[in-house]
């Protein structure tokens, strides 16, 4: 079964160019909030002037078109600011985790076939310099916003028009099952996936979007092109920040989360009137408890869920606004600009937002694999079906799959059901090696604070036939999930095993 979209707003198919966003709100709205940070606002009018400034910097050191550029990326204004003008410039922005020590940075840059490295930390500046690589501290390449000649003024080298074909992002995918890849988009890929988004969650002038995702994740770099393009402000809040806190500082009228932080919002002493000012929630990442969605819901928040990639720009499905429980509890409808197919079980997607390809060898400007298969089609790896509403179904990932004594098990259904019980606030299931049976899950669970370690197993005897209950429920290890937006399995595998 296939579903496409057939009218996705989009007048002129023949055009390959956007209209630079930033210098056409900056022209027609000048005064109009961009960024928005705890110290100051920035109008379009002045973020325009400070991407125009770096432009010239970047120019100046020597880049160009196709330049490769990886970024020590914090969520701050200079990157944003940064960020524009290498897209400006028609370089290719790869972003990377800051929360990664000096050595893996520099590891990455190399990997990507980075040409200069602009890095928020001295530290690795230095690291690199020592080892001859080309690289610059983010605050030298950006100008102090008061000593900006060009602030507000039009620019004589400012493109108006940015080609959509154009190679613009090399952005690590989560690695949670193996080697992160290097996913490579075009400029098109992140506008249509913003224009996709907009027609389900409006967003225009006076919104603002709470950059409460990190701009090294795709779905962080999203809402960069969803208020660009829509003239809508981002909030930037301080990194040490909660994001409870962020929410009711900012009162954005729009925010992304993943589970841990929509279960951040309930615990949060406010709750229920902690989002007040906001109009949208978009939730994605993993799977949603059904009790948060239940909390969430009886407190009449504007939650959409949703599914989505890497290769996919973020969002493939999302439900509507105003969704009702049933609809929440899948992922959604498709969004425009993109086609899913279900394949024996299996997702597959193309389409406008689908990425160019995996970085080879050759890095973020060599030929690329495209890994998709005959028809233009990508294999997410995700299993799933469609209801007959047309509303995405996901199961699970078929590489997560037990096969146990012939019966198949997947994980997923295993962590919803222990992360329904009491105390429980994060849960992870792998497969181990078992003389018997060939395999086995094995759980690893995170308790809320205070709660009972109690044995889980009678529990989940009551939800869940015998041969999927996990051999052995174990807390889950600190470097499984530290530093990471999703669980790395591999770790928990290794652990499973020594434990086992």
């Amino acid at each position: 079964m296939t579903f496409q979209s057939f009218s996705d707003g989009v007048t002129d198919r023949t055009v390959p160019h956007l209209h630079d966003p930033i210098a056409r709100y900056a022209q027609t709205s000048p005064e109009r909030p961009a960024v928005i940070t705890g110290e100051r606002t920035w109008t379009y009018r002045q973020l325009d002037g400070w991407i125009t400034s770096i432009e010239h910097r970047l120019l100046g050191i020597g880049c160009a078109p196709e330049t490769v550029i990886a970024i020590e990326a914090p969520k701050t204004v200079n990157t944003v600011a940064l960020l524009w003008a290498v897209w400006r410039i028609g370089g290719i922005a790869c972003p990377l985790n800051t929360r990664h020590p000096a050595e893996r940075l520099l590891t990455q840059s190399r990997r990507v076939g980075a040409d200069l490295l602009v890095a928020h930390s001295e530290n690795v500046v230095t690291q690199a310099l020592n080892e001859s690589m080309r690289a610059v501290a983010l605050d030298s390449l950006s100008a102090e916003p008061g000593e900006t000649p060009a602030l507000g003024e039009a620019s004589e080298m400012r493109p108006t028009h940015l080609p959509l074909d154009a190679r613009a992002t090399g952005v690590f995918t989560s690695g949670s099952t193996g080697r992160p890849k290097i996913a490579v988009h075009t400029l098109g890929n992140h506008v249509y996936s913003a224009r996709g988004s907009a027609e389900n969650i409006p967003l225009g002038l006076g919104d603002t979007w709470l950059a409460s995702l990190p701009l090294y994740h795709v779905g962080g770099l999203a809402i960069l092109f969803r208020t660009a393009l829509a003239g809508a402000a981002i909030a930037m809040p301080n990194p040490e920040a909660s994001f409870s806190q962020a929410v009711i500082d900012f009162r954005p009228t729009h925010v992304s989360m993943v589970a841990t932080q929509l279960r951040r919002l309930l615990d949060a002493p406010t709750e229920s009137n902690v989002m007040g000012s906001v109009s949208a929630a978009l939730i994605g990442g993993s799977a949603i408890p059904a009790e948060f969605l239940d909390r969430a819901v009886s407190y009449g928040w504007p939650v959409h869920t949703s599914y989505g990639s890497t290769e996919m720009s973020s969002q493939i499905t999302t439900t509507p606004p105003a969704a009702d429980r049933k609809t929440l509890a899948t992922s959604g409808f498709l969004l425009p600009h993109r086609e899913l197919e279900i394949r024996e079980g299996a997702i597959y997607v193309r389409g406008r937002t689908l990425f160019a390809g995996y970085a080879t060898n050759a890095g973020a400007t060599g030929e690329l694999d495209d890994a998709r298969t005959t028809g233009g089609w990508f294999a997410t790896g995700d299993l799933g079906y469609l209801d007959d509403n047309g509303r995405l179904c996901v199961t699970g990932r078929a590489d997560r799959l037990i096969i146990s004594g012939g019966e198949n098990i997947q994980p997923e259904e295993i962590e919803k059901e222990l992360e329904r019980l009491e105390g429980v606030r994060r849960a992870a299931v792998v497969g181990v090696p078992d003389e018997e049976f060939g395999r086995r899950p094995v759980a690893f669970v995170r308790w809320d604070s205070g709660a009972d370690r109690r044995d889980l197993v009678p529990e989940l005897r009551g939800v869940l036939p015998g041969y999927k209950i996990p051999d052995a429920i174990h807390v889950m290890p600190d470097s499984a999930v530290a530093q990471r937006m999703k669980v790395d399995y591999e770790v928990l595998e290794a652990a499973a095993r020594k434990l086992r």
